[in-house]
């Protein structure tokens, strides 16, 4: 949504989104919305360590 804040950080072979908004609608909720998520890295997929 506009005005969220996105965030994108690096944890090894673990990338990290977190996204933090205010859910949209009529009028002014009194809280945000936070979610993260992890995946791996793209390169990292497929190798043998």
């Amino acid at each position: 949504p506009d005005g969220a804040l996105v965030a994108v950080g690096r944890s090894g072979d673990l990338v990290r989104v977190s996204v933090v908004a205010r859910p949209p609608g009529a009028g002014a909720l009194p809280f945000e919305v936070r979610h993260e998520a992890f995946a791996f890295a793209e390169e990292t997929v497929g190798t043998v360590p």
